[in-house]
C-alpha cells in the first residue's frame, strides 16, 4: 500500500464517518436512558401523581377541623408571640406543635387562603412519595421495579386521597415526612455503622413525634426493619432502640393524658368482646379496601351496638387469627409477607378501636403509613412470580397497571368531593342514611354560613333526632335561633348544650351574646368570663364582653378586651371602632384616632367610621377636621346628627 494512500473512507454510498456519529448518536441515547431510566420513571410518577391530586387544589377549608386548625385558630396570626403556646398546650385534643406551626406559617405567608395550604400538602405528599421509593429500594435490596410500584401505589390509592385533601391532616403528610426520613437515616446507621446517622435519625424521630404522635410506632418498625434485613439480635441492637421507645413513651404517656377525657371514649362503654370485634374488623377491612377502595367517605360511624352489628363483624375475629396464621406459615418461605404485614399491622395498631378514639369505626387516613407495609408485599410479589414465570410476564404487567389505572380513576372522581363541606358531607349522608349525626351537623353548620338556615336548621334536627345528647348539635342551633332573632329558642339550646357539657367555652360566649341582645349585661359578662375561663384565647369572648363592657360604660375594661382581640387576631375593623369609642369616653382622643384611622383604612367605605373620628375630633376642639368626616359618613349611607353638622358648617 502507498504510504502516501489512506485507508479507504469511501464507499459508493458516500464518506462512512458520517454514519458512525450517527450510530453513536443512537448508542449515546441508549446510554443515557439506561443511565438515567429509573429518575426518568419516578419523575413520571410524581408527575402522573400530580395530575391525579390535581383538583385538591381547587378545595375550599371544610368545617371537619379545619376551623379549629386554621380558619378559627387565633393561634396563627401572631406567630412569634404563640411560639411557646404551639409546644406548651395541646390544641384539637392533639399535642403536634410542628403540624400547627407549619400551618401559622402558611398563614403569614397568605392568610385564608386554602390554595396554598393544598399545595404544602401535595407536595410533602410528593415528597413522601419519593421518599417512599428510596426507602422501599433499600429494603428490596435495589429493586427498582419494587421500588417505583411500590411508590406509585403509595401516591395515589383512594385510601390516601384523605392525608392530603384534608387541610388538617398536615400531620399526616408532615410526620410521615420525617419518619421515613428517620427510616431511611436509621438503615443508613445499620449499613455504615456510623453514629452520626443514627443521631440523625432519632432527632428525625422527635420531628415526626412533634407532628403528630402517631409517629411512635417507628420504634417497634425499626426492630422488624433489622429483622427484615439480617441485621443481628445482639446487645448494641437493642440499645440502639432504646432512645426510640424511651421517646415513643414520653410521646405515648402525654398523647393520653390529653386525649383520656376527649377523644378517648369511656372503655366500658363496650365489652371486650365487642372491642375485640372492631379491632379485628378494622384490620381486615383496611386490607380489603387495599383491592376494593369500595363505599369511600371522610366519616365511618359506629355501628349501633348490638343490633347493628353486621355478620362481618362477627366472623372478622376467625379472619383476622386465619390471616395471622398464614403470615407465621409463610416464614417458612419467605420474610417478605411477615415483615409487610407486621408493618401494616404495627403502624395501624394504635387506631385499630380496641380502645375507641374519636367516632369513627375506620378511617382512611389511618392507612397511609401502613399500607407501606402491603404495597411492599403486592411489589415484591408481582416481581417474584415475573421471573418466575416469564411467560406470565405481560399479563401480569398488564394487571398491575390496570390495578394502577383503576385505584387513579377512583382517587381523581373523589377528588372532587373535597370542594366544600357541602359536597364532603352529602357524600357521607349518602353512604351512611340516618346513622352520621355528625354529617348533619357538619353540613348544617356549612348552611348557616351559606345563609341558608331552614336547610341548616333540618340538618341540626336530624343531628339531634339521631343523636339526642349531641351537645355541638344543639349549640350550632341555637346559632341560627341567634341568627333568626329568634333569642329565646337560641338561650334554650344554649342551656341544653352546656346541661350537657359544663366546660364548652363557645357555648359561653354564644349565651353572652344572646344575654347581651336581651339586655342582661351582667349575665352576658359572666358568661364571656365563663368562656374566657375555659379557653384562654378566644377572640370573639373578647369582643362580645368587651362590648357589653363598653355598653356599662366600663371603658377601661372594654379598652382591654378589645386590645386582648386585635392582639390576636388584627383582620376586625369593628374593633378598632369599638375601642375608638371607648378611647373617646375616656377623652383619650388621640389613641382614639389612631384606631378610627385603623378601621377606615381596613374599611374606606364604612360611614360609621368616619363619623365616630368627627366625633373624636370635635371633641379636641379641631371642627375643621370633622366637617369633611361627617360629610363623607352622610355620603356613605350614614345617618349623621343632622344639627351636628350643621353646628360644624355654621363654625359654631
Amino acid at each position: 500500500m502507498n504510504k502516501k494512500q489512506k485507508p479507504a473512507a469511501t464507499t459508493a454510498a458516500g464518506n462512512t464517518t458520517t454514519q458512525t456519529p450517527k450510530k453513536n448518536k443512537t448508542a449515546n441515547s441508549q446510554g443515557i436512558w439506561q443511565a438515567y431510566k429509573n429518575r426518568w420513571l419516578l419523575a413520571a410518577v410524581l408527575l402522573f401523581s400530580t395530575l391525579v391530586l390535581w383538583r385538591t387544589l381547587d378545595g375550599d377549608f371544610v368545617n371537619w377541623d379545619d376551623d379549629i386548625y386554621v380558619t378559627e385558630n387565633p393561634l396563627l396570626e401572631n406567630m412569634g408571640s404563640n411560639l411557646k403556646t404551639y409546644f406548651t398546650q395541646p390544641i384539637a385534643s392533639n399535642y403536634h406543635p410542628l403540624t400547627i406551626l407549619s400551618l401559622a406559617i402558611d398563614y403569614q405567608l397568605v392568610g385564608m387562603n386554602p390554595w396554598w395550604y393544598h399545595v404544602v400538602n401535595l407536595v410533602f405528599h410528593l415528597l413522601n412519595t419519593l421518599l417512599v421509593y428510596l426507602f422501599i429500594k433499600q429494603l428490596s435490596r435495589g429493586k427498582e421495579n419494587v421500588s417505583l410500584i411500590v411508590a406509585v401505589l403509595f401516591a395515589i390509592h383512594p385510601m390516601h386521597l384523605e392525608s392530603v385533601a384534608w387541610i388538617s391532616e398536615r400531620k399526616d403528610v408532615l410526620f410521615t415526612f420525617f419518619f421515613l426520613l428517620s427510616s431511611l437515616s436509621y438503615m443508613r446507621y445499620t449499613h455504615t455503622g456510623k453514629v452520626q446517622h443514627l443521631v440523625g435519625s432519632l432527632g428525625l424521630f422527635l420531628l415526626s413525634c412533634l407532628s403528630k404522635p402517631a409517629a411512635v410506632t417507628l420504634a417497634p418498625t425499626l426492630v422488624i426493619i433489622d429483622w427484615y434485613m439480617g441485621r443481628k439480635f445482639n446487645q448494641k441492637a437493642i440499645l440502639d432502640k432504646i432512645p426510640y421507645f424511651i421517646i415513643a413513651l414520653i410521646f405515648g404517656v402525654v398523647t393520653f393524658i390529653i386525649q383520656r377525657d376527649t377523644a378517648v371514649s369511656d372503655f366500658a362503654a363496650y365489652t371486650m368482646f365487642q372491642r375485640i370485634m372492631f379491632a379485628s374488623y378494622g384490620m381486615v377491612i383496611y386490607i380489603i379496601k387495599l383491592f376494593v377502595p369500595y363505599n369511600l367517605a371522610v366519616l365511618h360511624p359506629y355501628p349501633n351496638v348490638p343490633e347493628g352489628l353486621t355478620t362481618f363483624y362477627y366472623i372478622a375475629p376467625l379472619l383476622a387469627a386465619a390471616l395471622i396464621a398464614a403470615v407465621i406459615w409463610s416464614v417458612q418461605k419467605t420474610k417478605v409477607v411477615a415483615f409487610g404485614f407486621l408493618y401494616y399491622l404495627i403502624n395501624v395498631a394504635l387506631v385499630l378501636q380496641f380502645m375507641s378514639v374519636g367516632m369513627a369505626i375506620i378511617s382512611e387516613r389511618y392507612t397511609y403509613v401502613p399500607y407501606i407495609g402491603l404495597f411492599f408485599i403486592l411489589a415484591m410479589g408481582f416481581d417474584y412470580l415475573r421471573r418466575l414465570r416469564p411467560q406470565l410476564a405481560l399479563p401480569l404487567t398488564a394487571i398491575m397497571v390496570g390495578y394502577i389505572v383503576v385505584m387513579s380513576v377512583v382517587t381523581y372522581n373523589r377528588t372532587a368531593l373535597w370542594k366544600n363541606s357541602d359536597t364532603l358531607w352529602t357524600d357521607v349522608i349518602k353512604k351512611y342514611p340516618n346513622k352520621a349525626p355528625v354529617a348533619h351537623n357538619n353540613r348544617g353548620t356549612y348552611y348557616r354560613a351559606e345563609k341558608q338556615m331552614q336547610k341548616a336548621l333540618e340538618d341540626f334536627n336530624l343531628a339531634i333526632q339521631l343523636l339526642t345528647d349531641y351537645q355541638l348539635a344543639y349549640v350550632n342551633r341555637g346559632n341560627v335561633y341567634f341568627s333568626l332573632n329568634e333569642n329565646e329558642k337560641a338561650l334554650a339550646d344554649y342551656n341544653k348544650g352546656l346541661e350537657i357539657k359544663k366546660d364548652d367555652a363557645k357555648a359561653f360566649c354564644n349565651r353572652a351574646a344572646v344575654y347581651f341582645q336581651l339586655g342582661q349585661y351582667e349575665k352576658a359578662i359572666e358568661d364571656g368570663t365563663n368562656a374566657l375561663k375555659y379557653k384562654p384565647i378566644y377572640p370573639d369572648a373578647w369582643m362580645n364582653r368587651g362590648v357589653t363592657y363598653a355598653v356599662l360604660g366600663k371603658h377601661p375594661e372594654a379598652i382591654k378586651d378589645f386590645t386582648d382581640y386585635v392582639a390576636h387576631q388584627k383582620d376586625n375593623p369593628k374593633i378598632f371602632n369599638w375601642r375608638g369609642i371607648s378611647h373617646v369616653a375616656l377623652k383619650q382622643y388621640q389613641q382614639a384616632i389612631d384606631d378610627f384611622n385603623t378601621a377606615i383604612k381596613m374599611k374606606p367605605d364604612e360611614g360609621e367610621f368616619y363619623y365616630q373620628r368627627a366625633l373624636a375630633y370635635n371633641e379636641m376642639g379641631n371642627a375643621a377636621l370633622a366637617l369633611p368626616d361627617v360629610k363623607k359618613a352622610k355620603s356613605l349611607g350614614y345617618k349623621v346628627d343632622e344639627a351636628f353638622l350643621q353646628k360644624l358648617e355654621s363654625g359654631q
